[in-house]
């Protein structure tokens, strides 16, 4: 299983002149769900990653826990006690940033060591201005739904999708909108889950489901013809 460091730091959804020298530096196998995790607040202080490397060391199961202590430990003189903060006021936030590349890049010497920085202009933000992208963080966390729907209407710029997919050879049609919740014969849900046995499968066969069943993976777009995974990962 991959896995990843991360640095990252909060920023406001309105107001331009907040600053904070606080950067975080994290481990994670998902590092998109973990901004989500991180940024789900309900304030306007919101997080963002600012960098993020795929860690891999030859024979080692959990490489990207140690490479994370080896941050934590050469940056212990910034580090609040105990946690995977940092203060750089001194230092500044460039310097910081600048040591991190430079100092993760320097392990890659060691042999069996392989760091690569993930390029997160080819992932889910490629087409994303910051102000577009610092919206999107803000609207997924701000939601009550899912997330992943609110991600997709953001990417097709919509504010309501009719989602088709086959079940027990019966074409049904799901509405869903950009906050998250779906809609299936006029009845809100907030998860995929709950919409799936308590509608789709209530509906065509007459008792309530009991999967948990949460893949979007067989829905198709009616807009666009599109399957869902097409425009956003699912993995």
């Amino acid at each position: 299983m991959k896995k990843y460091i991360y640095t990252g730091e909060y920023f406001h959804q309105t107001d331009e002149n907040f600053t904070s020298s606080d950067i975080k530096i994290g481990l994670t196998k998902d590092f998109n769900q973990r901004e989500k995790e991180l940024t789900n607040t309900n304030g306007p202080i919101k997080y963002e990653m600012t960098g993020v490397w795929e860690i891999s060391i030859d024979g080692i199961e959990n490489p990207a826990q140690i490479i994370e202590g080896i941050c934590h430990s050469f940056f212990h003189v910034f580090r609040y006690e105990r946690n995977e903060w940092f203060n750089t006021e001194k230092l500044g936030k460039s310097a910081f940033y600048t040591s991190v590349t430079r100092g993760l890049s320097s392990l890659n010497r060691i042999p069996g060591v392989k760091i690569t920085k993930v390029n997160m202009e080819s992932d889910r933000w490629s087409n994303l201005t910051l102000e577009n992208r610092r919206n999107l963080v803000s609207k997924l966390s701000d939601s009550d739904g899912d997330p992943r729907i609110v991600e997709l209407c953001s990417e097709l710029d919509c504010e309501e999708l009719v989602l088709t997919r086959k079940y027990k050879g019966r074409d049904v049609e799901v509405i869903v909108k950009s906050n998250g919740l779906y809609y299936y014969m006029g009845e809100e849900f907030d998860t995929h889950n709950k919409m799936y046995n308590n509608g789709i499968v209530l509906d065509i066969r007459g008792v309530r489901g009991g999967s948990g069943n949460s893949s979007l993976k067989p829905y198709t777009i009616v807009k666009t013809g599109q399957k869902i995974s097409e425009v956003i990962n699912l993995d």
